[in-house]
């Protein structure tokens, strides 16, 4: 029996695996790569700039404080910093050591370009749109200026990426004095307002030097370098000395323009939904542009668009914003000007008009609270490989289904997985549990608990020690104050500003939490019975041991199989064949195109049975009410049976049947009845079929083969193997 003292204390560990804290979000991953960021605006600044120089040096030096191993030594840094100052040649721009990735490509280009101009921020969203994988960078280390050094983009785009990318990614923002991560709300906040702060400020200092005549040529209506809307090119009035450009006005661009409107028609068709028109105007693309209109190349809204070799993909983005485009009815909108019939019109005012009233109403739809679910046990490990390249599969907990819909909302294809998550959670979890064996590491588990509780009862002595030497400190530093050399006093103020800092920081910091008998006895319990023990475990704690051994899931899937392969990180793999029950989706019960085709061709003359042999997945009742809404008229006459009333042993059987899992089908055979007349049968006598069995998860069967990925080859040392021998096979 428990005590008190146990029970409370697996309460507060129940309340503490809600959510993960914010102390965990903002710890440095140490098993995760180190990426060190430099750029400067200007190639000048790499000469003049000497204390941004200098910082790189320093952000070495505070990550090996945090703990990076690496051989990389300041003084290295500090020479090769210096050989890029004198321009020498031979400098290395970016180089690996160990945990850490130094990135300096991007010094000497403007923070304003997006990635297609600077390599080291492409490589650095590049990496991070591959999810919280091992490989991708944990920790983004930054000077002083903070987010500025990765974006000054005045559209706010690249931010906005950047930020959805790294809280995909659990990347941490590291500067000289802080560490932030996207997954805290007020961490996320200060992120989003200081790549506010950076477009400001470039666009302050643009204004500084610019901005009378840009206002000034705005109130004319020409072009002063916003983004320039599908279906416009830019007037060229003239060139500069230097054969640069003087726009004018925007001028309608024919080939593009009849997409817009093809664009806004199909927008209304689809009543406002911009997932469904970019899907019905799959295959219509907004043809590149000519070799003697290059220069909209940059200048277009399109350049933020997928692109092919055939033009431009209209993806849902695309559309909205044409919905909301006032340009597009010949309406100049620049800041707080606005003039109208400035340029002319691509698109009829009607038209607009009811996309523009379409929009307005969806966007102003209230938003409801945002709620917090546990991960699903396999989040962030599954890849569909279905694609060119593999995909990461979304774990949509609030309602317990894996999903790939990347194109889906890229307006490139439909949904391609839609699936309730335990078709594949089920085989991969039994699979995975039955090679995982972690009773060799037992000794090794309790020695770290009990060094952890020696540790604990140590730390808060040596905490309240620490506490008042800097109290003391601060003591003597404040009796300074007051020196009549000011470079003194001044001396003094700034120790003083840092003391107290450190000793704030000491007295936030929380202490570890106390390892008890609970958690001993518990993780004697799980290491024992780990099958048993594994679903009493959270799901956040279940991920995150899977997340430990498993370097991630490939999932290849059709519509009556699925092929998962679990790549352990020891290289050891499972290929798991699981048979996918029909009907699992939602998406999946809609009627297809080609299906419509079908039913059309049979349903005037095909009998019964001919019918539910062309759709094996659905049942007669489903049938005639698509057929009603086609508006479909049937040729065959149907006899119905001689009725045959019930009697007593008929109720009798059927009130012992219905309560198993016998299915209705089976039922009706039996009893030499139809469906609906068991069902109605049941009803009447009030016979019940238990929640369990109305509702059944379908059974999923699975085979599964382990192997070796001899294949592969290893940069590192490997583990040794945390599976059964006895329980895989060969």
């Amino acid at each position: 029996m428990l005590t008190i003292a146990e029970i409370l204390g697996i309460e507060k560990e129940k309340i503490a695996r809600r959510q993960p804290s914010e102390e965990d979000l903002r710890r440095i991953p140490l098993d995760r790569p180190g990426r060190i960021f430099g750029r400067l605006s200007d190639p000048k600044q790499i000469q003049e700039s000497l204390q941004s120089m200098a910082e790189l040096a320093a952000l070495v030096r505070l990550a090996r404080q945090d703990g990076f191993q690496t051989e990389l030594s300041p003084a290295e840094v500090e020479r090769r910093l210096e050989a890029l100052k004198r321009r020498d040649p031979d400098a290395v721009h970016y180089w690996v050591d160990g945990q850490l990735i130094m990135d300096l490509r991007d010094l000497g280009i403007s923070g304003r370009l997006g990635p297609e101009k600077r390599p080291a921020l492409a490589e650095f969203m590049a990496d991070l749109s591959r999810g919280e994988a091992p490989e991708v960078t944990g920790t983004i280390y930054l000077s002083s200026e903070g987010l500025s050094r990765l974006s000054r983009d005045q559209d706010r785009i690249v931010g906005a990426q950047l930020l959805k990318l790294m809280k995909q990614a659990n990347c941490r923002v590291r500067t000289p004095y802080d560490i932030l991560n996207p997954r805290i709300d007020a961490d996320w906040r200060e992120l989003r307002e200081g790549f506010e702060d950076a477009a400001k400020e470039s666009k302050h200092l643009q204004e500084r030097h610019f901005g009378p005549k840009k206002r000034e040529k705005a109130q004319k209506g020409e072009h002063v370098g916003n983004q320039v809307s599908p279906g416009f090119i830019i007037e060229i009035k003239s060139y500069k000395s230097n054969g640069s450009y003087i726009f004018g006005k925007w001028l309608p661009y024919p080939p593009h323009a009849e997409i817009v409107v093809k664009v806004l028609q199909e927008y209304i068709r689809s009543s406002g939904s911009k997932y469904k028109a970019a899907q019905a105007l799959r295959g219509t693309l907004f043809p590149p542009f000519p070799e003697d209109l290059k220069y909209m190349k940059t200048r277009s809204s399109l350049r933020n668009c997928l692109k092919t070799q055939a033009g431009y993909i209209i993806t849902p983005e695309v559309i909205e914003g044409l919905a909301r485009q006032v340009a597009l009815i010949g309406t100049w909108k620049w800041s707080d000007i606005l003039i109208e019939n400035n340029h002319p019109a691509i698109v009829p005012l009607d038209l607009f008009g009811e996309a523009y009233d379409l929009s307005n109403r969806r966007g102003n739809k209230p938003r409801g609270r945002a709620a917090y679910y546990d991960p699903l046990d396999w989040d962030g490990l599954l890849r569909c490989v279905n694609h060119e390249s593999p995909q990461r599969i979304s774990g949509h907990s609030s309602d317990g289904t894996w999903v790939c819909a990347l194109d889906y909302h890229n307006g490139t294809g439909p949904i391609c997985l839609d699936i309730d998550h335990r078709i594949i959670s089920e085989p991969l979890t039994t699979e995975f549990l039955r090679c995982l064996d972690l009773s060799s590491h037992a000794k090794a588990v309790f020695d770290e608990v009990q060094r952890r509780a020696t540790a604990t009862e140590e730390e808060e002595p040596k905490r309240k020690r620490e506490e008042a030497q800097l109290k003391s400190r601060l003591a003597n530093l404040e009796n300074y104050l007051g020196a009549s050399d000011p470079e003194l006093e001044e001396s003094y103020r700034r120790q003083l500003k840092q003391v107290k800092a450190e000793l704030r920081a000491l007295q936030q910091k929380p202490l570890p939490s106390p390892v008890t008998s609970v958690d001993i006895n518990r993780v004697r319990r799980f290491l024992e019975n780990l099958e048993d023990e594994w679903q009493k475990l959270s799901s956040t704690l279940r991920n995150r041991l899977l997340k430990l051994l498993v370097d991630h899931v490939d999932v290849a899937h059709d519509r009556n199989h699925i092929q998962a392969t679990i790549i352990w990180k020891i290289d050891f793999k499972q290929r798991i064949d699981i048979e996918r029950p029909v009907g699992n989706s939602r998406r999946e019960r809609h009627w297809t195109n080609e299906q419509d085709s079908l039913l059309r061709l049979l349903w005037p003359t095909s009998t019964k049975e001919v019918l539910l042999a062309a759709f094996p997945n659905r049942q007669l009742g489903g049938i005639r009410s698509r057929a009603a809404k086609l508006g479909l008229g049937r040729q065959v006459r149907h006899y119905p049976p001689q009725w045959k009333g019930w009697t007593g042993s008929d109720d009798a059987r059927l009130a012992s049947l219905y309560v198993t899992e016998t299915p209705i089908e089976d039922i009706a055979v039996e009893l030499g009845r139809s469906k609906q007349a068991v069902l109605s049968r049941a009803c009447l006598l009030r016979i019940k079929r238990p929640r369990e069995i109305r509702f059944a998860f379908p059974k999923v069967n699975w085979e599964v083969l382990n192997f070796y990925g001899l294949e592969a080859v290893c940069s590192f040392p490997q583990p040794s193997p945390v599976f059964s021998n006895d329980r895989s096979t060969w």
